[in-house]
C-alpha cells in the first residue's frame, strides 16, 4: 500500500512525562508538600534494618522518599482543609488525550450511517456540553458523504464558518478546495469536519475542556463516515485525534487513528495563507496520501 506507521517515539512520552511531573510538583508546592511521598512503615523498617548492617548509611543524607520540609524553610504553618491533601493525589492532565473508542460498531448500510449523521448533526445543534454554545451563530458540524476516500479534520469554525454553518468556507477553505483539486477531488467527494463544532471566541485555539466535550462528535462521524484516510489539518487536529501536541515534528509522518485508520499531520490551510514556503510540504504529504490510495497525480493545467 505504500505506508508505514510508525510508533510514538520515545520524546514524545519523555515530554508528556516531563509535562506530568511539572503539574505534580507545583500542585504539591500549592499545597505546601515537598519531595516524594513518605515510605510506607514497612519500608521504613527494611531501610531502618539496611542502616543497621550498613554503618556508612547513617551518615548518608536523607533518601528521596523522605517529606517534610524545605532545608532552608521555617515551620510551616498548619495548612486550611482545603489544602491538606495526599501528596498522592493524580495531578491535573497537563493535555488533552485522545479519546478513542476500542469497540466499533459493526458496518451499517450506507443509507442507515448517512440517516444517523443526520440525526447526530440535530443532536449537535442542541449541544451544550461547553462555554463556547453561548457565542455560536452555529453550530458548524460537518459535510460529505459517506464512504469516502478521506476524512479532512480541522480545529474549529471560524468567522464564516459560524455565519454559513459549514466548515472550511473562508480563505482557509478556499486554498483547500484549491487543494483538493489539485489532489483529483472536489468537495463532494470527500468530508469535511472539525475537532470543536463552535466557533471559539476571537478564533482563539480551543481548550482541552472545549476538545473534550466536542470531540465524541467527531469519533461518531469518523466511525460512521469510515473513510479511507483522516487528513488531520494542524496542531489542533493533531491534538484532539492522536493525543500529540505539535503538528511539525510529526507532519508527513503516517499515524494509525484507533489503530485502524491511517492518518496524515499536515499543516493547516490557515497556517500556510501566512506561510507560502510550507506549501510544498504539505503538497508531499497530500502525494503520500494519494500514493496511498493508489491514485495517480494528476497533471497540472498550464
Amino acid at each position: 500500500m505504500g505506508m508505514t506507521t510508525e510508533p510514538e517515539r520515545h520524546e514524545d512520552e519523555l515530554r508528556y512525562l516531563v509535562g506530568a511531573l511539572r503539574e505534580h510538583l507545583g500542585w504539591q508546592e500549592a499545597c505546601g508538600g515537598y519531595g516524594l511521598p513518605e515510605a510506607p512503615p514497612q519500608k521504613r523498617q527494611e531501610t531502618a534494618l539496611s542502616d543497621e548492617v550498613d554503618p556508612q548509611a547513617s551518615t548518608v543524607a536523607p533518601a528521596r522518599g523522605m517529606t517534610g520540609a524545605r532545608p532552608d524553610a521555617r515551620p510551616a504553618a498548619a495548612q486550611p482543609p482545603s489544602l491538606q491533601q495526599p501528596v498522592s493525589q493524580p495531578p491535573p492532565k497537563p493535555s488533552a488525550q485522545p479519546q478513542q473508542r476500542r469497540v466499533r460498531r459493526a458496518v451499517e448500510p450506507a443509507e442507515q450511517r448517512t440517516k444517523r449523521l443526520a440525526e447526530l448533526e440535530a443532536k449537535a445543534k442542541a449541544c451544550a456540553r461547553c462555554p463556547l454554545h453561548k457565542s455560536r451563530k452555529n453550530v458548524v458540524y460537518g459535510v460529505g458523504p459517506v464512504d469516502v476516500d478521506i476524512l479532512i479534520a480541522g480545529e474549529g469554525p471560524g468567522a464564516e464558518e459560524d455565519a454559513q454553518g459549514e466548515p472550511f468556507v473562508g480563505k482557509a477553505g478556499k486554498l483547500l478546495d484549491k487543494m483538493l483539486a489539485a489532489m483529483g477531488y472536489d468537495r463532494g467527494q470527500v468530508y469535511i469536519a472539525n475537532i470543536v463544532k463552535c466557533r471559539p471566541p476571537e478564533n482563539r485555539t480551543p481548550d482541552v475542556d472545549e476538545m473534550d466535550a466536542c470531540i465524541p462528535y467527531l469519533h461518531e462521524q469518523i466511525d460512521l463516515v469510515r473513510p479511507k484516510v483522516i487528513i488531520a489539518m494542524g496542531s489542533t487536529a493533531v491534538r484532539g485525534l492522536l493525543g500529540v501536541s505539535g503538528v511539525t515534528r510529526i507532519r508527513g509522518r503516517w499515524k494509525l487513528y484507533d489503530a485502524e485508520i491511517p492518518v496524515m499531520p499536515t499543516f493547516h490551510p490557515a497556517y500556510l495563507l501566512r506561510n507560502e514556503g510550507a506549501k510544498r510540504d504539505v503538497w508531499n504529504d497530500l502525494k503520500a496520501v494519494l500514493k496511498h490510495l493508489q491514485r495517480e497525480i494528476p497533471t497540472r493545467k498550464r
